[in-house]
C-alpha cells in the first residue's frame, strides 16, 4: 500500500478537522487528538504542514499493522 505524502490534503484535512474520522488505531486517535488541539492553536500553514505529517509518520510506519489498515481503508487507500 502506497501512502499519500505527507503535503497531499488528506492529512491536513484530518489534523484541522475538516476530515471526521473515527481511528480503531488507538494511537492515530490519541495522535490526531493532540494535533487537532495543537493546530486550534497555530493555524498557520507550516504548523498544519508540520502536524500532518507527523499524522503520516504515524501510519507509515504502522501501516502492517492490522488496525492500522482498516483506518486507512476508511481513508479510502
Amino acid at each position: 500500500m502506497k501512502l499519500p505524502p505527507p503535503s497531499d490534503p488528506l492529512w491536513s484535512d484530518i489534523v484541522t478537522g475538516r476530515r471526521k474520522v473515527a481511528f480503531e488505531f488507538l494511537a492515530a486517535r490519541m495522535l490526531v487528538t493532540r494535533l487537532q488541539m495543537t493546530a486550534m492553536r497555530d493555524k498557520s500553514l507550516q504548523n498544519v504542514s508540520l502536524l500532518a505529517g507527523q499524522l503520516h509518520e504515524l501510519f507509515a510506519a504502522n501501516s502492517t499493522l492490522p488496525v492500522a489498515k482498516k483506518d486507512l481503508a476508511k481513508l479510502g487507500l
